[in-house]
């Protein structure tokens, strides 16, 4: 791809990651969250309010290595800068 091909994509662009998996390394309750996905750490920010409501009513506890099978978006900017965040969280895996 030469430099025109670049300049002709719209910055920033985003992308939803339907159904992953991601492990949670740090619960911040409606703060951001600290994550890692395919060997990548990152922390964001879960826009799902039930699930947000259901951690802040202690109807769901984190051990550590769980999981959650999430929708995400991906936003990447011109410079390389990435940007997540959960939009909905479908299912909390305990690690056995």
């Amino acid at each position: 791809m030469d430099n025109n091909e670049t300049s002709d994509i719209a910055w920033p662009r985003s992308q939803t990651l339907g159904c992953i998996v991601i492990k949670i390394k740090k619960v911040r309750g409606n703060e951001t969250w600290d994550f890692e996905f395919m060997g990548e750490s990152f922390s964001a920010r879960i826009c799902d309010s039930n699930f947000i409501s259901r951690v802040e009513n202690r109807e769901i506890f984190f051990g550590n290595g769980d999981m959650l099978l999430v929708d995400a978006m991906l936003t990447m900017t011109k410079v390389g800068t990435r940007t997540w965040r959960i939009v909905k969280v479908w299912k909390h895996i305990s690690r056995k």
